[in-house]
Formats: C-alpha cells, structure tokens, sequence
C-alpha cells in the first residue's frame, strides 16, 4: 500500500486491514471506533462500522456512558481534520475515506433520533463533514 507522503494518509478509497489502520494511524486501538494514539494519546483517527454507523463516514454514533460522550466532545472540540475509516459488512477490510471535519456533536431530539435508529442507548452523534484538500 502507497501513502501520501504530506499526509502519511493512503488515497482515498484505499482498502486496508485494521492492522494496517492501526499503523496508519500510529494507534493500538483495537475494538473502539475512536483511534488513540499509543499509550493513551490524542485522537488519530476514526474506524467506523457501518452496522453502527449507518450514515459514516458523515455521521458517528455516540454510545452511552461518559467515555463515548467524553470521546465525542474532544473530537469536536479539537476542530481539526480526523482521518475515518469505515468497514462494511464482516469482511474484516477497511475503506479509507479521507480526512473529515467534526462538526458537532448533536444531543438534540434530532441527534439522539438518529442515534437511536442504531442503538437504543446512543445519546447522540457527532456530525463529520470532508476536509477542504
């Protein structure tokens, strides 16, 4: 697999293995969508399943408890470019979709519908949209 080199990112629509996400990214996460940089760091990026995440890569499901919505509020609060991935189906691979911006991460009646149409305990989403090249 080729990467960008300005980015270190692989061209979008690139398929990988999570292993290979995981390098990508430069994480160990190894079940969460949330991508941490080893040892605990900064958002690196995020792995979304489209089983759980229907509308990804524009819309992320936000589970219950504190550490998805502390997860959430730090993506959105960061405002920066995150690369996503997202894996359809049980093949195991990972399409890359590029860079995304978070927009919000919406707790509205809306938010929590949407949400809800996943899983009866998300609180919410957080809203993606693409990065400017």
């Amino acid at each position: 697999m080729t990467t960008d080199l300005q980015t270190d990112q692989p061209p979008i629509g690139t398929e990988c293995t999570r292993e290979e996400v995981l390098a990508i990214a430069g994480s160990r996460t190894r079940r969460a969508a949330v991508l941490r940089a080893a040892g605990g760091g900064p958002i690196v990026g995020l792995a979304l399943t489209l089983a759980r995440n229907p509308r990804a890569p524009q819309v992320m499901v936000v589970g219950s408890g504190e550490r998805p919505a502390r997860e959430a509020r730090e993506i959105v609060e960061a405002a920066a470019p995150i690369p996503v991935w997202v894996r359809a189906g049980s093949s195991g691979t990972w399409r890359y979709c590029g860079p995304f911006v978070p927009t919000r991460f919406d707790t509205t009646a809306r938010g929590r519908a949407s949400a809800a149409a996943v899983s009866d305990e998300a609180v919410g989403v957080v809203r993606l949209t693409p990065a400017e090249a």
